[in-house]
């Protein structure tokens, strides 16, 4: 990422959104596994 910052800030501030996003719906997901897992 240090590369990254290096060369293009709008590239690192990019794949930092993404990763965050991904992380966040990841988050999402498994939260709502568990919810239903508990219904049931």
């Amino acid at each position: 990422m240090i590369k990254l910052y290096h060369s293009s800030l709008t590239v690192a501030s990019y794949d930092d959104i993404m990763s965050c996003w991904i992380v966040s719906r990841l988050i999402i997901c498994v939260n709502f596994l568990l919810f239903i897992g508990c219904l049931i």
